[in-house]
């Protein structure tokens, strides 16, 4: 049988809120908008009016009244990883709750032509603000000389002497947590399995790791990928499958330590948290599943979504470029969590 549509609900516009009111549409306007003497009588019958009616205020309709663009955009960058696409879904979010429209562009980092298209497209549509997301400082450098929008960018590295505000996820935290922890058990011999190339959360990370190494006394093992998928922990777990002694592996993200976990497996029936210690990065939500669970760092992408916000906001209202640092914190799970080495020869 087939289902037929009622079709969807009427609209509540202005005029029915003035209509129940009894007052004029631009009252109603004035008591919405703050601006203008209404008396009080007047005002509280117009909330109530409001409320009773569920009036929404049209965005889109403000916008072109008070002639203020609502439009933030965002440049993205490079490829959606999980990273960011959990933070521009979370920040377009908390940009419509603020009544905000939020546009997107993406852009190869590696071709500077086209970031600048793509920042060309945001600023035909007379966005108020612009956010860039990424992992190559060369865009942001690329992107400085045309910058007419206040702007945040959400990386993890320092732009010096650049007119955009800054939000970072401080990753050294969680790195040395997770090698802290890894000494705690016991481990002294921890591959790194990361990506050879520019991306600044490879960057850091791989140096945070050879410091933490050589100031502790540890050999530095690290076996480059191309990137961060489960595909690349599969060909570093090639390379660790016929690889001397290893305590620990430290993966670059929580994919790289899936592939590797399945390849070391099926090859060599080496099962992390028994044989071996194995830790990720990011905590997606497959962590937690795998069989033992996965030892992480947990990045909260709502805070980070948050604090772009709240950037905006600043710059909007004083003008002033200010850098905002958020945490991050091992997750302690199975794959780590009882291991125990074993001594060897």
């Amino acid at each position: 049988m087939a289902i037929r549509s009622k079709g969807a609900p009427k609209r509540v516009v202005m005029a029915d809120v003035a209509r129940l009111a009894g007052v004029s549409a631009q009252t109603v306007s004035r008591v919405l908008s703050g601006k203008g003497p209404v008396r009080e009588s007047t005002r509280q019958r117009v909330l109530a009016a409001v409320e009773q009616l569920r009036y929404s205020p049209d965005p889109a309709a403000q916008m072109l009244a008070s002639g203020q663009s609502r439009v933030i955009g965002v440049l993205m960058a490079g490829h959606m990883s999980y990273g960011r696409m959990r933070s521009y879904t979370a920040f377009e979010r908390v940009q419509r709750l603020r009544r905000h429209f939020v546009v997107s562009a993406t852009a190869n980092p590696q071709d500077a032509n086209d970031v600048l298209q793509a920042l060309d497209y945001l600023q035909g549509l007379n966005v108020r603000a612009i956010v860039v997301m990424g992992q190559r400082t060369e865009v942001v450098y690329a992107l400085l000389s045309h910058l007419n929008q206040p702007t945040v960018v959400a990386i993890n590295a320092e732009i010096p002497s650049a007119p955009v505000s800054r939000v970072e996820v401080d990753q050294s935290i969680g790195m040395i947590g997770l090698l802290d922890h890894l000494r705690e058990r016991g481990c002294r011999n921890i591959v790194q399995v990361m990506p050879d190339n520019e991306d600044v959360d490879a960057i850091v990370r791989r140096r945070l790791y050879t410091t933490y190494c050589e100031e502790n006394d540890l050999p530095v093992r690290v076996i480059p990928v191309a990137n961060w998928g489960c595909a690349d922990g599969e060909a570093a777990g090639e390379v660790l499958a016929s690889a001397p002694h290893f305590d620990a592996v430290m993966a670059g993200n929580d994919n790289i330590a899936i592939g590797i976990a399945s390849v070391l497996g099926n090859r060599r029936n080496l099962i992390a948290g028994r044989d071996y210690a194995l830790t990720g990065f990011d905590d997606i939500e497959v962590a937690a599943y795998q069989r033992p669970g996965l030892t992480t760092v947990h990045q909260d992408y709502g805070e980070l979504a948050d604090a772009i916000s709240d950037e905006i906001e600043h710059l909007l209202t004083t003008g002033e470029n200010r850098l905002m640092t958020l945490h991050t914190h091992v997750v302690v799970r199975g794959s780590t969590s009882e291991f125990t080495p074993k001594a060897h020869a």
